[in-house]
C-alpha cells in the first residue's frame, strides 16, 4: 500500500509540473531549452503513462485495460494543455507538441503491453503486497 500510495503521489506531482510548466512563460533560453522541447514532451508523457499503468495495474485497482487507458489519459491531457496555451499571449498551439506526447505515451503502450506478457506486472504487484 505504501508503495502504491508514493506512485500515486509522483503520478499527481508530475500531472501538476506537466500543466504548471505547460502554461508557464518561460523566460530562460535554458528553461525553453529543457522544459519546451520535444524531447521533454515525449519523456514527461512516457513517464506519465508509466506511472499512471503502474496505479491501475494494481491489485486494489486492477484495471482491464490500463495500458490503452494511460494512452487516452495522455493524449487528453496533452491536447488539453495545448488548447489552453492557444488562449495565453505568450504560448502558442503546436500540434507537434501533441504528436510528441503521443510517441511517449505510445511508446510506453508498446513497451508496457510486452512488459505486462512477460509478468512485469504480476512482480510489482507481488513486491508491494510482500512489503505491507
Amino acid at each position: 500500500m505504501k508503495k502504491l500510495i508514493f506512485i500515486v503521489t509522483i503520478f499527481v506531482v508530475l500531472n501538476m509540473a506537466v500543466f504548471s510548466l505547460g502554461l508557464s512563460e518561460l523566460e530562460s533560453d535554458i528553461g525553453r531549452s529543457i522544459f519546451s522541447g520535444y524531447h521533454a514532451h515525449f519523456l514527461a508523457f512516457f513517464i506519465m503513462s508509466l506511472l499512471l499503468s503502474l496505479i491501475l495495474t494494481h491489485k486494489m485497482v486492477s484495471m482491464q485495460e490500463p495500458f490503452m487507458f494511460s494512452f487516452l489519459y495522455a493524449l487528453l491531457v496533452a491536447v488539453l494543455i495545448e488548447v489552453l496555451q492557444m488562449q495565453l499571449a505568450y504560448r502558442s498551439f503546436s500540434v507537434y507538441d501533441i504528436f510528441a506526447a503521443i510517441g511517449g505515451a505510445g511508446i510506453y503502450w508498446l513497451i508496457g503491453h510486452h512488459a505486462a506478457k512477460n509478468g512485469f506486472f504480476k512482480f510489482w504487484n507481488n513486491s508491494i503486497h510482500k512489503s505491507l
